[in-house]
C-alpha cells in the first residue's frame, strides 16, 4: 500500500488539502463550507488526476505506432480501463508555500504507454477559489498519445441529495452509452437525451454518466447550486474540450447520489481507440490543462 501524505493551503477564506497518492484534492472548503465531498474511498477516484487518458478504455486495449498495448482492467465488471496510470501512484511534492503546492510524476512503464511522460500539478488558492493547473511534457523521441481530466466530486453545502442540485453546463450534444458497459455509442442532441441544461434545471432522479461536449457558444462553467443559488462551479481551460458528469449513484450505497463528479476532460471516452479529440504531443512537447472550483454565493 502506498503512504500516504496530505499537505493544507490556505488563502483567506479558503482551505484545500492535497495528497501525495494520485496528486489528489482530498478536501476543499470555504469558510467551514465544504465544496467537494471528502476522500471516503479508493475506488471513487476522488480528487485524483487522471492521465495520460480519462475515463474509459474499452478492454483496455489500443495500438500506437503500429505496437498493441494491454492495460490493466480496474473496471472488472464492465471489462475497461479506467481513468490512467497515475490516480493511485506516489507524487513527489517539489515545491510549497501557504497558497500553492505543486507536485510532479513520470510515466515510464513501457509496456502500458509508448513512451516517456512528465507530468506537473499545481495547485493554487486565491480570492476566487482553488487554480488547478495540470502539465504534461514529452519526454521521448516520438509522437505520444495523451488526454486528462480529474475526478473531483462537487457538493452544494446544506443540500444532502444530487436530487436537489439545480445544474447548469454549456453543452447541446451528449455523448450516450451503452447499458452494460457505459463506453459511448452515439453523440446526440442533449434535449433527445433529456439532459438538456445550458439553462439551470433540477437533476431530479435522472441517472447521468455521460461526457457532455462543451458549446463554443457558451461559457466555459459548470454550476451546481440549491434553489436559493448558493453553490459551487467549476471552470476550464480551451484544452478541456469535454466534461464528464455523474451522479455518483454507487448502486444505491448509503453515501450515493449525495455529490456530483464534474470532469473537465481533453477528450471524450475511449479515445485512445476512437482518437476523437486525442491529443498527439510531440517529442518535448508540453500540454497544460487548467480548472478552478470557486464558491458560487
Amino acid at each position: 500500500m502506498i503512504e500516504e501524505s496530505i499537505s493544507t493551503i490556505s488563502h483567506g477564506a479558503f482551505t484545500a488539502e492535497i495528497s501525495t497518492v494520485g496528486a489528489a484534492l482530498a478536501a476543499l472548503k470555504f469558510e467551514d463550507k465544504a465544496l467537494i465531498e471528502p476522500r471516503l474511498h479508493a475506488r471513487y477516484f476522488s480528487g485524483e488526476i487522471l492521465a495520460p487518458w480519462p475515463n474509459r478504455i474499452a478492454d483496455g486495449k489500443y495500438s500506437h505506432n503500429g505496437k498493441d498495448f494491454q492495460l490493466n482492467v480496474n473496471e472488472e465488471a464492465r471489462n475497461n480501463a479506467l481513468h490512467g496510470l497515475v490516480f493511485d501512484k506516489h507524487w513527489k511534492v517539489f515545491s510549497k508555500s501557504e497558497n500553492t503546492i505543486a507536485l510532479q510524476i513520470k510515466i515510464d512503464d513501457l509496456s502500458k504507454y509508448p513512451g516517456i511522460l512528465k507530468l506537473q500539478m499545481t495547485y493554487k488558492l486565491d480570492h476566487q477559489g482553488l487554480l488547478s493547473t495540470l502539465t504534461a511534457t514529452n519526454c521521448s523521441e516520438i509522437e505520444l498519445p495523451y488526454g486528462a481530466s480529474t475526478h473531483p466530486y462537487l457538493t452544494v453545502p446544506g443540500v444532502k441529495s444530487v436530487n436537489d442540485y439545480v445544474l447548469q453546463i454549456g453543452a447541446s450534444q451528449v455523448y450516450l452509452t451503452d447499458n452494460e458497459r457505459l463506453l459511448p455509442t452515439e453523440l446526440v442532441d442533449v434535449k433527445d437525451a433529456n439532459l438538456d441544461f445550458r439553462n439551470p434545471d433540477q437533476i431530479g432522479a435522472r441517472f447521468i454518466d455521460h461526457a457532455f461536449k462543451q458549446d463554443p457558444n457558451f461559457e466555459r462553467l459548470v454550476t451546481i447550486t440549491s434553489d436559493s443559488g448558493e453553490g459551487v462551479s467549476i471552470s476550464f481551460s480551451n484544452s478541456a474540450g469535454w466534461i464528464q458528469i455523474h451522479t455518483a449513484d454507487r448502486n444505491g450505497a448509503e453515501d450515493g447520489r449525495k455529490s456530483l463528479a464534474i470532469e473537465p476532460m481533453t477528450c471524450p471516452p475511449d479515445a485512445f481507440n476512437s482518437e476523437i479529440d486525442l491529443i498527439s504531443l510531440r517529442p518535448k512537447q508540453s500540454h497544460t490543462l487548467s480548472w478552478r472550483i470557486s464558491f458560487v454565493k
